[in-house]
């Protein structure tokens, strides 16, 4: 697995997907949280494209769980999501938007 920088923190993660280890991957059923998006919050969208039309925005920082994935890279990787209750809503986002970190506690 590389490593950017020897001596410290800025490496990224890797886990096992099934197939390879893939940098910053989450795993079906993990909860994270949308930090990654405009203003207003971060975009659901019906497809795992920025091409099709936005379904739903959530707050950042908005935990939701993973329910499916697409793509191998993280610069084409997509994350089917859930937010939670009352409002729940399903749409795509980009592995770009989401993290663990920056919003304090996922729960």
């Amino acid at each position: 697995m590389p490593f950017y920088c020897f001596d410290c923190d800025s490496n990224p993660f890797y886990r096992w997907s099934g197939t390879d280890y893939e940098p910053m991957l989450v795993h079906l059923g993990e909860k994270i949280a949308l930090l990654q998006g405009n203003a207003d919050g971060v975009d659901l969208y019906p497809d795992a494209s920025l091409q099709s039309k936005h379904v739903a925005s959530r707050k950042l920082c908005s935990v939701v769980k993973v329910l499916n994935r697409r793509g191998r890279s993280y610069e084409r990787r997509w994350y089917f999501v859930q937010s939670a209750s009352p409002d729940s809503v399903r749409g795509w986002v980009p592995a770009s938007s989401v993290t663990w970190t920056g919003c304090g506690p996922i729960s």
